[in-house]
């Protein structure tokens, strides 16, 4: 019997492009035995759109104090009838990707899937995503593997870089780019991952739940790769990076909305200080404490300090 496959799309005020993103998985050449969708409290009409396009069959209750499951079978018509069981999670809360992607997870590894294919609702995964993972998974022993990220606007960019490169002609590897990725667009992790090193820290809310994942997967020295041929599309990075000395991008720090930068501060104080060691926590916050200096910025400069300090102290506030 084959190995079962799991698809786990987190998804919030994103209905049109969540549909782009389901239909992709629906026309995969290898079909994921199950869909999870995890609703953050979306509010633009997803779940009327899910109803309107056949993936479930009646709406969630929108004044629920509680996580609402809407389970349907669907036929997928091709050269065979294939049904897919829809499991639509409908979250009370919002608490980010973060907390989707723990909820998706968690709820695929209890029923017993053998592998979890993880994605935003803004990419989608090339016809044949699934069958090349599961593939070179299989045949190079990967048990954390992802799709190569291309731009969906210039297929023959990277949409994040990895490890230097910035386009696909740049790639050297053959098959596999070990130990790097950018996870978690199209991400195949094998049942063992999460019985080995637990679930998604779904307290981080945004902005370094999927890294530090990584390195808590890379620190139990389990195989990570990206598979070459697997394709994902998904928007370019929109980073912004604020220079901290005049004349030079040599240092320089990333910078996130302000009304949420907080959460990101907190999270490279955590991710920092338990992966990354002690001077790079410390250079870090130096280099933070520069530029918001620089800038005259003191409320942001004090936000950062006590969020990056909560992050060491692995203090997570609801």
């Amino acid at each position: 019997m084959s190995d079962t496959v799991a698809a786990i799309v987190v998804t919030y005020n994103r209905k049109d492009l969540l549909i782009v993103c389901l239909e992709a998985l629906r026309n995969q050449t290898r079909k994921p035995d199950a869909i999870y969708i995890i609703d953050n409290k979306s509010t633009d009409g997803t779940p009327e759109l899910l109803v309107e396009k056949g993936y479930i069959d009646q709406l969630p209750d929108i004044n629920s104090t509680s996580n609402q499951v809407i389970s349907h079978n669907i036929t997928w018509a091709g050269n065979h009838q294939i049904q897919i069981r829809i499991n639509y999670i409908r979250k009370f809360e919002n608490d980010g990707g973060a907390g989707g992607f723990y909820e998706g997870m968690k709820q695929a590894y209890d029923t017993g899937y053998d592998w979890i294919w993880m994605m935003d609702d803004d990419g989608m995964a090339d016809q044949k995503q699934l069958e090349h993972l599961l593939l070179s998974s299989n045949t190079h022993r990967i048990d954390f593997a992802n799709a190569l990220v291309v731009d969906i606007n210039e297929t023959d960019k990277l949409a994040f870089g990895l490890k230097n490169y910035k386009y696909k002609k740049e790639i050297v590897e053959k098959d596999v780019i070990t130990n790097e990725i950018n996870p978690f667009n199209g991400t195949l992790i094998r049942r063992s991952v999460p019985e080995r090193i637990g679930f998604i820290k779904r307290e981080m809310f945004i902005w370094g739940d999927e890294n530090e994942y990584f390195k808590r997967a890379n620190t139990s020295k389990i195989t990570i790769a990206t598979v070459i041929n697997s394709i994902h599309y998904h928007p370019p990075s929109k980073s912004d990076y604020g220079n901290v000395f005049p004349f030079t991008s040599r240092y320089r720090v990333l910078l996130k909305p302000n009304h949420f930068s907080q959460y990101y501060y907190r999270n490279i104080g955590y991710i920092n200080w338990k992966y990354s060691g002690r001077k790079d926590f410390w250079v870090t916050a130096i280099l933070y404490c520069l530029y918001f200096l620089k800038l005259f910025r003191i409320r942001e400069l004090v936000k950062f300090v006590n969020s990056y300090a909560d992050g060491k102290l692995n203090q997570y506030k609801s």
